[in-house]
């Protein structure tokens, strides 16, 4: 993970920490996800500059902290980073080439929502939803031989603030555990939209 991430991170647990103060139920918790982000943007973004190979899916990790107002509500931040994906391009007549070790990251913060589901006949079986803000960076890391082939790989890299939703699932496996499994939507800029399924565990303190 980036130096830029961890220190985001901190900042954002801090500030969970500090707003729990003010809560009259305090309930801290905190766990990690895995999931599977949909890259289709990227691959469409790819086609059209005629680069000739980017990823259409990849692995990812999440990790969350939050604070529980009450039984239904929460606030939680979050941090989370990709497994490297390459992209590479050539030009065969010129025999030059390149390729480019992307990386995207995501932090943010967002108010949880959650209800019985099945009008309580499952003891701890909710459904939630999630809506806030995540700033994102998708970082393009080049190397090789053709100048042209770089530029149209260190073009795929861009950044910046947007909204963030999802809606999944969660079992109170115990007062303390929580299993919980979802579908996320992270907007981006032009290409870098990312979506996927997810499955994690939390600990509340």
């Amino acid at each position: 993970m980036h130096t830029k991430g961890f220190s985001l991170a901190a900042a954002l647990l801090g500030l969970l920490g500090a707003s729990s103060a003010a809560l009259a139920q305090q309930n801290l918790y905190a766990g990690a996800d895995i999931g599977n982000f949909d890259t289709e943007n990227l691959l469409g973004h790819c086609t059209t500059q005629k680069v000739d190979s980017c990823p259409d899916s990849v692995p990812y990790i999440r990790v969350k902290a939050g604070v529980q107002a009450n039984e239904m509500f929460a606030v939680e931040g979050h941090f989370a980073w990709t497994q490297r994906m390459t992209a590479t391009d050539a030009d065969n007549p010129a025999n030059t080439s390149a390729s480019s070790q992307l990386e995207y990251t995501s932090y943010g913060l967002a108010g949880v929502a959650r209800a019985e589901l099945l009008q309580g006949t499952v003891p701890g079986l909710y459904g939630f939803g999630r809506i806030g803000l995540h700033m994102w960076e998708l970082e393009s890391g080049v190397s090789g031989t053709g100048q042209g082939n770089r530029d149209k790989l260190e073009a795929l890299a861009e950044d910046g603030t947007d909204l963030m939703y999802g809606v999944g699932v969660q079992y109170l496996m115990s007062d303390r555990m929580v299993l919980e499994g979802g579908y996320d939507e992270y907007n981006g800029g032009l290409w870098s939209d990312m979506s996927g399924f997810r499955v994690g565990m939390s600990y509340s303190f």
